[in-house]
């Protein structure tokens, strides 16, 4: 029995070393990968993930005072008119007007 034991333990330790083996190329394997992909994505011109959240807190915060500012230039509307002014929202058809509008010539003089 004592030979079947040194074959196990040489068994054993065979594959011991094979799955470190396994765990090391993946390591590896996956440290290339990651490196490929950052280049990639800095050739892209890519954004990190932290500055995008910044800028989407910022964008909120302008959106948020806006909004304030919208509401208290509606406030002062109301002061100096006695009315709410209407929103000036320009329409494709008030665009296309203002496009196809010819210049006024000036009458000749004889």
């Amino acid at each position: 029995m004592p030979i079947d034991n040194k074959i196990l333990d040489d068994i054993a330790r065979v594959a011991g070393g094979a799955v470190s083996l396994v765990s090391t190329v993946r390591k590896q394997v996956q440290s290339d990968l990651k490196g490929r992909v950052d280049a990639v994505a800095d050739r892209m011109d890519l954004a990190p993930k932290a500055e995008i959240e910044r800028l989407q807190e910022m964008v909120a915060g302008f959106r948020a005072e806006q909004e304030l500012i919208k509401k208290r230039l509606h406030a002062l509307e109301i002061l100096v008119k006695g009315k709410p002014a209407a929103p000036a929202q320009k329409s494709s058809a008030a665009k296309a007007g203002k496009a196809k509008a010819k210049p006024q010539r000036k009458a000749k003089r004889k």
